[in-house]
């Protein structure tokens, strides 16, 4: 079943399909012509020109880490400004001068990659730094994922988390229970989200009215600021602070660490066979790995290339295992003849595929 809350700001318009959703979300969309019926104005948050990042930030190796500068008018006097070493999840803030310079010293190394944020007021930019150079900015929270970092005037429910989106002008939240999408944008510092769809699973009375608090929230148009990598949103009976899912939990290096495999993918299926011994991956910064599925093991060597791996055959122990094989062979059917596997990691979650066949893995 689909629910819906009405924008107090905007009528209503025909329904779409978000691309978040996958599918099984039916939102809202908002035409061009009827922007301004909202106040709409950019669906981002750039509302000047972002600075000249490319030439102006350097990342430079010192004796005990890696040195993030900042040149006068990298950024906006005063900006707040977070980096986050992306090889070993270490994160640093600071303020910047007046003059738009700043710096940070975090661990790592020449050779690491490091994101680099910087908001102020209700603009926003995201850039990727290395040795080599910075990225072309990316401005706005457009394309971003952020998690509650703090609430004044909410609590939200035990154990759950709320994760708010940004993608393909649609902002979508989950907080345990359901899901709601809705078409947004700026106006008058404001986000301004249209029409609200949501899915109707079943869950208990406490995080079914949670998700009706939110949806009364954010169809309510909440004041909207930036400082560095934090959202926050600012209503009439409550103020909610969210930052960046890749510096709330970012995502986890491939290597030194023990992956531990819950899903298995056939197609657009995705399977999970609860495992008293479940199969495990570990890859090692020497370029070797091991594979373990659940009986029998093996290792090999690896190279990774972006988000390519390319894998030497494995040859598997051969124990006599009891118990359920299905799992065993389909990790054996990934690994045995090693070749080309596309990678992909957010936060804790890794996901292998060869063609239409992977699996999907958990870490601390």
């Amino acid at each position: 079943m689909i629910s819906l809350w009405s924008s107090r700001t905007c009528p209503e318009h025909p329904p779409r399909l978000p691309r978040r959703a996958r599918g099984w979300l039916l939102g809202c969309a908002l035409s061009a012509a009827l922007a301004g019926a909202c106040g709409g104005q950019s669906l981002s948050t750039d509302t000047g020109n972002p600075p000249v990042v490319g030439q102006k930030l350097h990342l430079t190796a010192t004796a005990t880490g890696v040195l993030v500068t900042g040149e006068p008018g990298a950024v906006p006097g005063g900006a707040r400004v977070d980096v986050i070493n992306t090889a070993t999840a270490q994160t640093a803030s600071t303020t910047a001068a007046d003059d738009g310079s700043f710096q940070v010293e975090l661990e790592g190394s020449g050779g690491d990659e490091l994101r680099v944020y910087v908001g102020s007021g209700q603009q926003s930019w995201r850039a990727r730094l290395t040795s080599g150079g910075t990225s072309a900015p990316e401005t706005g929270i457009e394309g971003r994922d952020f998690l509650l970092s703090s609430a004044q005037g909410y609590t939200l429910v035990a154990g759950t988390q709320l994760r708010v989106s940004f993608d393909d002008n649609q902002l979508t939240f989950n907080a345990g229970c359901n899901t709601a999408s809705g078409t947004y944008s700026l106006c008058q510092e404001r986000l301004c989200v249209a029409d609200l769809a949501t899915t109707d699973i079943g869950c208990d009375s406490q995080r079914h009215t949670q998700d009706e608090w939110l949806a009364d929230f954010f169809v309510a148009s909440p004041r909207l600021s930036i400082a560095g990598a934090t959202l926050t949103l600012e209503g009439a009976s409550a103020t909610l602070e969210l930052l960046d899912r890749e510096l709330a939990d970012p995502d986890r290096p491939l290597t030194g660490r023990v992956w531990r495999v819950d899903t298995f993918f056939a197609g657009d299926v995705a399977s999970s066979v609860p495992l008293v011994t479940p199969p495990t991956l570990e890859f090692n910064g020497d370029g070797t790995f091991r594979v373990f599925d659940g009986c029998n093991g093996g290792s090999a060597e690896y190279t990774r290339s972006g988000q390519t791996l390319s894998l030497a055959p494995v040859a598997f122990t051969e124990i006599g295992c009891p118990g359920d094989d299905l799992p065993r062979e389909r990790i054996q059917e990934l690994f045995r003849p090693g070749g080309e596997m596309s990678v992909e990691i957010e936060a804790n979650r890794l996901q292998l595929k060869r063609g239409a066949s992977g699996l999907g893995a958990l870490t601390d």
